[in-house]
Formats: C-alpha cells, structure tokens, sequence
C-alpha cells in the first residue's frame, strides 16, 4: 500500500485503486542518452528501457553530462512529468 487512500479502497472496495499516471520510485539510475543546453534526455531500463524522459534539468556545473554517462534522477511531486538529473559519472 502506498497511503491511506489506497487502503481505504482496499477495504470498502476490495481492490486497489487504479493509478492514472506511472508511478515511480523517488530516485532512480539511469543512462544519459542526449544533452540540449542544460537539460538531457535520458532512459532508465529498470523502469522501461524504451521510454525516453526528459528533457529534465541538471544544475550548473562546469562538468555537464556526457551521452552514455550514467546517472541519478530525483522525480517530484506526483507521477512522472518534473524529473531532475542529480548526479552522473562516465561509465
């Protein structure tokens, strides 16, 4: 169960609710594929290795991503629509 809502549809209604947008964990590690400016696309293949998200933001830094660089996403507030690129090294 993920909160309370979901537990009180479990209850009266028997099932879970069914969840309208994809849902992710907090952080997840993924593979930088394109870097525009300083926003990057990228994929995460434990989630599904065929969907591309981004763009999403990363800071400033004199060390932008790389394509194939490996790295950490943080997605907040609901679903999946506002994702930031943390961190990311060279493979």
């Amino acid at each position: 169960m993920r909160n309370s809502a979901d537990a009180f549809n479990e209850l009266i209604i028997g099932r879970p609710a069914k969840v309208s947008k994809p849902q992710t964990n907090g952080h997840m590690e993924g593979r930088v594929i394109e870097v525009i400016g300083s926003t990057a696309i990228v994929v995460i293949p434990e989630y599904d290795p065929t969907k591309r998200f981004g763009p999403m933001r990363f800071g400033r830094t004199s060390n932008p991503p790389q394509v194939d660089d490996v790295c950490l996403i943080a997605f907040v507030g609901a679903g999946i629509d506002r994702a930031w690129l943390i961190s990311w090294a060279a493979q």
